[in-house]
């Protein structure tokens, strides 16, 4: 499936009010170690585990769907649906991941997608969009970049030219908004703490 837009996004959409509202939410909520698959952290064999901090270190919080923030997030999404011209079919939304990142910590190259059932969900829809709200000033950190690589090009080009950040996506409210099978990863962050809000989309299989 070709793609004319890979990615969009809203440039500080979110009030710096709202924001640090959400991350004083978020620390509420008991956290815990980030994983990339289905299973508990303590299923974990010490192999496992051991590969699982190569591939990512953060720490995360479950926040369960709220008005207050669905009237934000469900309807920046609807927009970007309709913006970047993907048109896509949504049934619903996830739970939202509030995620820290304190200094040396990252998540490597890896999509959101997942065979059905893969991402533990048993509702026979597919993720199709991911939404990855930035929610702490700039300069309260460093690093952290979110970085998302194109599908359309070539695989036999250099992994460089096919990357793409914008400078905007490290500002306090930015949204960014993209197909949740494109390869992204946040990189590490070098000083302080960087706070974001993330969620998926769903709807029945592509045709």
């Amino acid at each position: 499936m070709y793609l004319e837009n890979i990615y969009w996004f809203y440039d500080k959409a979110l009030s710096p009010s709202f924001c640090n509202d959400i991350i004083k939410f978020g620390k509420m909520i008991k956290e815990q170690r980030a994983v990339v698959t289905g299973k508990k952290l303590e299923e974990f064999t010490d192999e496992e585990e051991k590969e699982l901090s190569k591939i990512r270190n953060s720490r995360v919080a479950w926040i369960e769907p709220m008005r207050w923030m669905n009237v934000w997030f469900h309807e920046l999404m609807a927009q970007a649906n309709k913006d970047a011209e993907w048109n896509f079919d949504i049934d619903k939304g996830e739970p939202y991941q509030f995620t820290k990142y304190t200094e040396g910590q990252f998540y490597g190259w890896h999509q959101d997608v997942a065979p059905h059932g893969g991402d533990g969900w048993h509702d026979g829809l597919s993720r199709k969009l991911s939404l990855v709200a930035c929610l702490t000033d700039p300069s309260e950190y460093e690093g952290g970049n979110l970085e998302i690589v194109s599908p359309n090009l070539s695989p036999i080009m250099k992994l460089e030219k096919k990357t793409f950040s914008e400078p905007a996506w490290l500002n306090q409210g930015t949204v960014i908004i993209f197909p949740s099978d494109n390869w992204h990863q946040v990189k590490k962050v070098t000083r302080g703490t960087r706070y974001s809000l993330v969620t998926w989309f769903r709807g029945k299989d592509f045709k």
